[in-house]
């Protein structure tokens, strides 16, 4: 619908939020409002009161209107609001790169972004963007693993290393910058005495904890070979009946382990052994620990004397990488050596680690895969 070159005075009123006749003549004096003939009729320009509407001198302004004897005095006072408005659409001179400079007020930034919108879309559609996304998304899930980059370039090479000093320092960054802004969300919460949002903060701070501490231990204490993949082997030991099922029950919970924790596992029955090839950054770092004898202590199936049963079953972590190389089918295992690790269904005394000293109550729960207490004692923590 076509908007009119005029409207009549009394709708002229009405689009100026009411005011009076005396008013609207009052602004044709000052030259405000722009009036004209058609047909014997007097119209006000529509164009003219969209400018006196638009005008950053009268927007948001206060109107006073006084009368004087026989005439009307008509003011504009400022208030918060238009000064605000009136910064904002005065232009003043920015310095850029390079020690260039432009002047530009933030209504002026405002309409050229619509332009620069419709440029971006026709950028995005032209270069495929969001075909390309994907494809950068599955490389980079491929790019994680340290296999990839030590079959394409060598685990020495300055790509490999490049690349993971840029994951690194993007890390860092990342938890300094959650870091700062919770202690500025923390800080204000003191200082305005407000606690609506204390738990949200604790339970923020609780993750932070976490990622540090995982990422201190990955990028300080791990070496190169605590970076790649890992390689378990688990064998029973002695002739038992039932010592070939403990350690499928090992290599069940390793894999269990892998899988909460994001991190490809793939089990292989091998010729009396179980080996688990865990694949992702830091699964060797994690798992070394876990090299030595682990103990069960079960009772013996009902119908048979109610003596305890004892399994033992030995588990050797190494690099994948290595393993691949040197390819030894049966690594070297103190099997007279005393079992580190009990697992102990007997007596519900949990799992019991006598390196460490850490304990867990629940032993289905470790071998389902439960093993970060485990873990993390490993280090000290």
């Amino acid at each position: 619908m076509t908007e009119p070159l005029g409207v009549s005075i009394e709708e002229a009123k009405r689009h100026l939020g009411n005011v009076s006749t005396a008013t609207v003549y009052r602004l044709f004096d000052r030259q405000k409002l722009e009036k004209r003939k058609v047909g014997g009729r007097t119209v006000v320009t529509m164009a003219s009161i969209k400018a006196l509407l638009e005008a950053p001198e009268v927007r948001y302004q206060l109107l006073r209107i006084a009368r004087h004897g026989e005439r009307l005095q008509l003011t504009f006072e400022a208030t918060e609001t238009s000064r605000k408005l009136a910064n904002l659409e005065r232009r003043q001179r920015v310095e850029v790169e390079d020690g260039h400079a432009i002047k530009l007020s933030l209504a002026d930034v405002r309409a050229r972004l619509r332009e620069t919108a419709r440029r971006l879309a026709h950028l995005e559609q032209t270069t495929q963007v969001a075909t390309r996304r994907r494809e950068l998304a599955e490389l980079e899930v491929k790019a994680q693993t340290p296999a990839f980059w030590e079959a394409a370039f060598g685990a020495g090479g300055e790509v490999y290393r490049r690349h993971q000093i840029a994951i690194d320092l993007r890390r860092a960054d990342e938890l300094r910058e959650r870091h700062d802004v919770l202690e500025k969300l923390v800080d204000a919460s003191f200082a305005e005495g407000e606690d609506v949002v204390a738990d949200e903060l604790i339970a923020t701070f609780a993750r932070l904890d976490r990622d540090l501490a995982r990422a201190e231990r990955e990028l300080v204490s791990f070496d190169d070979r605590d970076r790649g993949d890992a390689w378990i082997r688990i064998r029973g030991v002695g002739a038992k009946e039932g010592a070939a099922e403990w350690a499928k029950q090992l290599a069940t919970m390793y894999a269990r382990w892998a899988a909460a924790h994001d991190y490809e596992a793939e089990v292989i029955d091998t010729a009396g052994a179980v080996d688990v090839l865990v694949k992702g950054a830091y699964a060797f770092g994690y798992l070394k620990a876990e090299t030595g004898g682990h103990r069960l202590l079960a009772k013996r199936d009902a119908g048979r004397e109610s003596r305890p049963e004892t399994m033992l079953a030995r588990v050797t972590v190494r690099p994948l990488a290595v393993h691949a190389a040197e390819r030894d089918g049966n690594p070297a295992g103190g099997d007279d050596e005393a079992p580190f690790r009990t697992y102990d269904f007997l007596s519900s005394r949990g799992v019991h680690d006598r390196r460490t000293g850490h304990v867990d109550g629940d032993v289905r729960k470790v071998l389902e895969g439960r093993l970060e207490g485990f873990l993390d004692a490993a280090f000290g923590e």
